[in-house]
């Protein structure tokens, strides 16, 4: 495999590639907020179980990785006490709109990271 080639082939399996442009054009449905929020954190939580289980089976999980888990679970339960404080106030409307433009731009940032790194 080319650096290149295998690349892209790793950035379509991360959030840039999997969870971003996905999320995205989910939102661009008519789907009710709620209900394509909770659809899209069904989604990447069933991604995430099969990465680990896919990972484990491998021999790929480490005390390191353990450690870095809980060390991120801090900024983790700030976004989602954040997150939801800005859910609840937030019209559906304006919610849809920011919620596309930012997995837009994760998207975009993603595919330079893969393209250029």
């Amino acid at each position: 495999h080319t650096r290149h080639g295998h690349g892209l082939r790793t950035g379509e399996r991360t959030r840039g590639g999997r969870g971003a442009s996905g999320g995205a054009a989910f939102l661009a449905t008519p789907i009710a907020v709620a209900t394509s929020r909770a659809t899209l954190v069904a989604y990447l939580f069933a991604g995430d179980v099969y990465a680990i289980a896919w990972s484990g089976s491998l021999d790929l999980l480490h005390p390191e990785i353990l450690l870095r888990v809980l060390v991120f679970l801090i900024p983790l339960g700030l976004g989602v006490w954040l997150g939801n404080r800005r859910f609840v106030t937030t019209p559906p409307v304006s919610f849809r709109k920011f919620t596309l433009w930012f997995l837009l731009g994760l998207s975009t940032f993603g595919l330079i990271r893969t393209v250029f790194l």
